[in-house]
Formats: structure tokens, C-alpha cells, sequence
């Protein structure tokens, strides 16, 4: 596929393409790892790699994200289907930023920030976020020496939830 500015059409040349699946009714499951990568055309591929046994089969979808851009979801697909190539079109959005500030009002710097949509849950383990499960945040980032944190736009419904070694 190919990624592009919905108002311009203009290729997006930094994104990230998040594989998903699903293998139940649940909506497919997108987890980022962070890493945008560069292409002068905006262009992306993803293939399923994924196993499933019947009869519950797979669906297959893939998330982009963009610096600056909400995120869209190419068209869900059963494993083992082929699609056409894509537009995946997407939509300037602001950022969700904030401070993180200890109970002495002082700004806490390298807290771990994360945004916890719908269906997703921020499970703490030995101290630190836990990302070795399913429906982990979607994303996280670590506060600057400010405490200032940005994360990518979106419109869904969600929280916001901070960590850090220091306030704890």
C-alpha cells in the first residue's frame, strides 16, 4: 500500500506500519513497537505470518501511525486472503501532551507514559510498564528532564498513565 496526506495526497514519508490479528470476534489487536521507518514513496508491505487453526480462523489487518497524524487502519482481512494494494489516506492531528509532576509538584523526569485505550489495559510488573501481554498499551514514551511527555494523536477514548522509580 501506500500511505498519503488526506488533504494534500502527498506521500508520508515516516510511519510506522503496526501488523494485528485476531483470532476470535475481538477486534484485531495493534501493538506498537515505536520504530517509524522512512520511505520516499510512502510505501509499505505486510504479510501475515501468523498460523490459525479452524475453526477459529484469523483476521489480519494492519495499523499506520505517523508523527503528527491520527492513525488508520487498512481494511481487516482472513488470514490466507490477499488484498490490493492501498491508500491508506490519514488526518492531521494534535498530539496528547502533558507534564508529569510528583506529589512535591516537581517535574519528574524518565516516568514511563502511557496511553491505554479501549480493550487495552497498563499492567505494572517488578516496577516498570509490562508489555508481554496482548492487550498492553498500545504505546509508551519516557518523560524528558522537564517531565514533559508527548504521544502520538487520537481520537478514541482513553487514559493517560504515568510510572516512574522515583515516585513511587
Amino acid at each position: 500500500g501506500v500511505v498519503v496526506d488526506n488533504q494534500t495526497g502527498s506521500p508520508v514519508t515516516n510511519f510506522e506500519a503496526i501488523q494485528g490479528a485476531a483470532w476470535t470476534i475481538e477486534a484485531v489487536r495493534f501493538i506498537s513497537s515505536g520504530l517509524y521507518r522512512t520511505s520516499e514513496s510512502g510505501s509499505f508491505r505486510c504479510e501475515s505470518n501468523y498460523s490459525h487453526n479452524p475453526p477459529r480462523p484469523g483476521r489480519f489487518g494492519v495499523r499506520i501511525r505517523a508523527p503528527g497524524y491520527l492513525p488508520a487502519d487498512t481494511p481487516v482481512v482472513m488470514m490466507g486472503e490477499r488484498i490490493d494494494p492501498v491508500t491508506v489516506r490519514l488526518r492531521r492531528g494534535p498530539p496528547i501532551v502533558g507534564t508529569v509532576a510528583g506529589p512535591d509538584g516537581a517535574a519528574v523526569a524518565m516516568a514511563d507514559v502511557a496511553w491505554v485505550g479501549p480493550g487495552r489495559k497498563a499492567t505494572i510488573q517488578d516496577g516498570k510498564l509490562s508489555t508481554d501481554y496482548s492487550d498492553r498499551q498500545e504505546y509508551s514514551v519516557s518523560t524528558d528532564e522537564q517531565g514533559r511527555f508527548e504521544l502520538p494523536p487520537s481520537e478514541e477514548t482513553g487514559v493517560t498513565t504515568w510510572l516512574s522509580s522515583a515516585v513511587r
